[in-house]
């Protein structure tokens, strides 16, 4: 008795990308669509750099760049998905960066949220992004002194020195 003969697994396998007939979203879709959460993610990150004390083209850097330059990206990753409720995805577009990526810098701003310092200045952030009603332009700034960030900042969990 003979066995009958298969098809050849190539036929079964499902090619990698969209189906035929289905339309595709252009890279950046998210960006074409939305000014006004562009403005929002430029205030936070406005807010996150004075904050932490850095370069406001730091946030956006390709590299990872030193641990606090990394630790304010994650914290203004952070808030555009906690804060303003952007998805993990267009948060990642903002950034530069890979969706899983700024999933992960939510679980460790949120774990680093145990700690009470730490906490408070993410709460005084919180309350920053959410005091400006719905920005328009991406050249909005808060009305906070630049010379002058949260002081516990320097001594937060995480903070390297430069020296």
């Amino acid at each position: 008795m003979a066995f009958p003969k298969l098809p050849a697994l190539k036929s079964r396998r499902r090619t990698v990308g969209p189906r035929p007939g289905t339309p595709t979203k252009p890279p950046g879709h998210f960006l074409q669509r939305s000014g006004l959460a562009q403005a929002q993610v430029r205030h936070v990150e406005a807010l996150v750099a004075q904050t932490f004390r850095i370069r406001h083209e730091d946030l956006r850097a390709s590299t990872r760049g030193a641990a606090c330059v990394a630790l304010a990206r994650q914290v203004a990753m952070y808030h555009c998905n906690t804060t303003l409720g952007l998805p993990l995805t267009q948060v990642g577009h903002f950034f530069d960066r890979d969706r899983t990526t700024v999933g992960h810098a939510c679980r460790i701003v949120e774990d680093m949220r145990d700690d009470v310092t730490f906490n408070g200045i993410m709460s005084c952030l919180e309350r920053a992004i959410l005091a400006v009603p719905s920005p328009s332009t991406a050249d909005c700034h808060p009305s906070l002194p630049s010379s002058q960030p949260h002081a516990d900042v320097a001594n937060a969990p995480g903070r390297m020195s430069n020296g």
